[in-house]
């Protein structure tokens, strides 16, 4: 739905910029990869208007993984930890 919604010009790339990088912290691997790509979309095609909205997409990850938190113990991040790196403890978006 997001996809079909930036392709279609429905909203302006920037101001779905920090709900993408909010839905980037998702547990499932599906909807993380697929909102990447569309990061790096819109990156590629807008530069510069990824880094002036991360901020506050940091900001609505934390609130999101708050809400969803099922683990008292777990320390709530606005980011995730990189899966990729071999071993590297790496922080991504």
């Amino acid at each position: 739905v997001v996809w079909q919604t930036l392709q279609q010009g429905l909203v302006t790339p920037g101001s779905s910029i920090p709900t993408l990088i909010s839905m980037s912290t998702d547990s499932l691997p599906n909807i993380r990869t697929k909102v990447e790509n569309l990061l790096k979309e819109i990156d590629t095609k807008y530069a510069g208007m990824l880094p002036s909205k991360a901020v506050i997409g940091v900001r609505m990850s934390f609130r999101l993984q708050k809400y969803i938190k099922r683990d008292s113990n777990k320390i709530i991040r606005g980011i995730r930890q990189c899966e990729h790196s071999a071993g590297a403890s790496k922080l991504s978006f």
